[in-house]
Formats: C-alpha cells, structure tokens, sequence
C-alpha cells in the first residue's frame, strides 16, 4: 500500500460514508462505500491483485478482462453448465472488437449497437437477454471492485420476450392422476411429491430419506448435466440454496406406503436418483391413462403454484416454497392467476361493503 492510500470517513446527507483513496501509475482514485467493513475489503483487494500483479487501473481495464474475471470469480458459487455457457457467450457473442477495448470507452449507445447486432444476426430474444445479463453482471461486479467507475451497459433497451402460453392442470385433473397413480406406491409418491410441493424435476429426482425428518422436506441437492452430457447429483438447489417444505398428510401416507416397498439406498428410488427417461416414458402413460393433458415434468411445478394461487394461498408463501428469490418472479410467472385473484378480490371487498352500508 502506498503511504496515500486511505479510508477517509464522510458525514452528509445520506450519513456516514467511507471514501477510499488510492493511487496507482495512472495517477489517484477514490470510490465510497456505505460500511467500513465494504471499504477495507475493498482496499484490500486492489492490495491483493498489486502483490499478485494483476492490478490493473481503472482507465485501461478492458471490457473482455472484466468478464472474465467475472466467470472466474463465479466458478464454485453457481452450476457449471452456468459458467460453460457464459464462456460459450463470451466467446460467440461478445466480439473480439468489444473485448479489446476499455471499459471507460464504451458508452451506453456502444452497448445498444452491440445488443441491437445479436438480434440482427438471428438471436432470439431469449438468447440475447441471457447473454446481456452475463455482461451486466461483469460490469456491475467490476463496479462494486473499482475496476470501473460505472456500468454504462445500464438503460439499453432488449428484445422482448414473448411469453410462452403456460399448460397446468385443473384440480379435476389434478385429482384424476393422483386416483389413477395410487395403486403403484412409486409413482403415486412421485406425483404426490410433485404436486403438494412444487419442486423442481431434478429437486424431485435427488431427494434422499434423510432429507425429510419431522414431517418436514429440506431441499438441498438437484440432478444436474455434466459437460459430458451426463448426470451428477449437485449440492444445492438451482439459486444456489436449500429451502425447507413442510409435507402435507397425502404426502407423509404416500411417503409411508413406498417405504414398505422401496428399493435399498439413500435415495427414495434406490441405490441412484430417479432416472430421467424413465419418468418421461411413465408420464406419457399416465397422462394418457389419466385422461388429462400431458404437461411437462416442469409445468408440475406450475400446477402447484397455479392451484395454490387460485386457493387463495399468499404469494408469498407461494415463492418460498418454490424457491424463487423474489415475490416478483412468482408474480410474474402467474400473473393470469393473480389477475384473477384480484378481480376476485374486488369483488368480495365490494359485497362486503354493499352489506355493510344496505339497510336491513
């Protein structure tokens, strides 16, 4: 650290803030931070990279190193097919022209002309906001590290996704394939685990017996690919945490009768998880059996949110159990139910008020 590099400590309008200041061969920097304990750290990783010589300055930093970076950084703390494919992004979407040059250079009108070329060249609107997102998320860690100053990739405008139309079932459906699975303890416990919990396939398929205790579910590992377009079990769920579900009776009896029949193993199907395949051809059987649409292992998932919705559960406790990070993606997932659930609500506040005020 050079004798100039400090934390200085500012009282305003927005309270106490702590300014670091250092300098390197470009000259002296600063950059504030809301905590002492954001600032230190900070500070010292800029001490870090000078000791580790990767320090680069903020001015001649590129816009290639900061993603890269990024990716690296995120390795361990998000699923491998995540970083396979932000590599797979950088290198077929983001130009060696828009690599080479300096993050300080690049202004927003830069990015729409760059975001603007991935969907002239045929990307769907799909592709370009992933890709889009990967970038802003370098650009955001770069700004929170002081590599850079700003993210001017911030206001640009994306493609709109079209959202696909979503297929549930209706409660009459869904009770139909609970009757028609309850004679095979496996596949009714299946369903029965799909459909009072909502979780995701690869969540359903890796669920071991020591993962319910009490009448309780905790969600902590998922199936996911390998590079090699095979299978593993990952700790972890696919935001990267557990969640606990506490598992109604339907549940806990189906759980019971597969146990008495249930293969040897930590998992609830044997010694391995729950093959994918093998799900899929049941499925399309059942589904057929059942008389009901055959919806995708996925949109059991959907089913649960939609019929827990339209009971009247709060969205809230909804998206816990579904494990979304925000109230808002449940929202917005389900927004022709909670539409619904509104136009519902207005009118049992307008009779009750009408029976409030009416004359008897």
């Amino acid at each position: 650290m050079k004798d100039r590099d400090r934390i200085d400590i500012r009282h305003g309008a927005r309270g106490t803030r702590y300014r670091v200041r250092w300098t390197d061969d470009a000259g002296r920097h600063s950059r504030t931070f809301p905590t002492e304990a954001e600032a230190r750290a900070f500070l010292s990783e800029i001490e870090l990279k000078q000791l580790r010589q990767t320090y680069r300055t903020p001015d001649t930093i590129t816009v290639g190193e900061v993603i890269t970076e990024h990716i690296e950084r995120s390795e361990g703390r998000v699923q491998p097919s995540t970083i396979r494919g932000w590599h797979q992004y950088l290198r077929d979407h983001v130009p060696a022209s828009l690599k080479r040059r300096r993050v300080m250079e690049v202004q927003t009108r830069d990015w729409q002309r760059w975001v603007d070329s991935l969907s002239a060249k045929g990307l769907k609107p799909g592709t370009v906001q992933p890709v889009v997102s990967m970038v802003m998320g370098a650009l955001n860690a770069a700004v929170r590290m002081g590599s850079v100053e700003t993210n001017t990739l911030r206001g640009v405008q994306l493609p709109t996704i079209r959202q696909k139309g979503m297929t549930v079932w209706t409660h009459a459906e869904t009770a139909a394939m609970l009757r028609t699975t309850r004679p095979d303890p496996k596949w009714h416990l299946v369903y029965t685990l799909g459909l009072f919990t909502g979780m995701r396939p690869g969540e359903l398929r890796a669920v071991q017996w020591d993962d319910i205790r009490d009448g309780v579910l905790h969600v902590r590992r998922t199936v996911a690919k390998r590079a090699d377009q095979g299978v593993t079990v990952r700790d972890g769920t696919k935001r990267g945490k557990g969640r606990h579900i506490r598992l109604a009776a339907p549940v806990l009896d189906a759980l019971e009768r597969w146990r008495e029949v249930a293969p040897q193993g930590p998992y609830l199907w044997g010694e391995k998880p729950l093959p994918n395949m093998s799900w899929h051809r049941q499925h399309t059987a059942l589904c057929e059996e059942a008389g009901v649409p055959r919806i995708t292992l996925h949109e059991i998932r959907h089913t649960y949110a939609t019929l827990q919705l339209q009971n009247g559960v709060h969205p809230k406790i909804v998206s816990e159990v579904l494990g979304h990070s925000k109230i808002e993606i449940t929202l917005d997932l389900y927004t022709h139910v909670s539409t619904s659930m509104q136009e519902s609500a207005a009118e049992l506040l307008a009779t009750s008020l009408l029976d409030a005020t009416t004359d008897d």
